[in-house]
């Protein structure tokens, strides 16, 4: 990555699945998402970004915060109607 450019939500897309597959750190993120905990959300998203720089050394700390994002949406995307038969 070059300094001073963001990387789109596409391109960071990779890296969030890569840490999405970590299940003992997701189940950290979905404990403290909607907990109420400030500094328990602060260090989770800390982890994940440190987990992130594994994948990407240049992840920072923003995007780091993008990444949480992104993996909250994905952890509590929106349901479909239930089809029952």
């Amino acid at each position: 990555m070059k300094a001073g450019r963001w990387r789109q939500t596409e391109e960071l897309e990779s890296i969030a699945d890569k840490v999405a597959q970590n299940t003992e750190l997701m189940e950290r993120f979905r404990s403290a998402f909607g907990s109420g905990d400030r500094d328990q959300v602060d260090a989770v998203m800390h982890e994940i970004c440190l987990y992130a720089q594994r994948f990407d050394p240049t992840v920072g700390v923003l995007e780091g915060t993008r990444l949480a994002f992104m993996l909250a949406q994905k952890l509590y995307q929106p349901r479909g109607p239930e089809v029952t038969a």
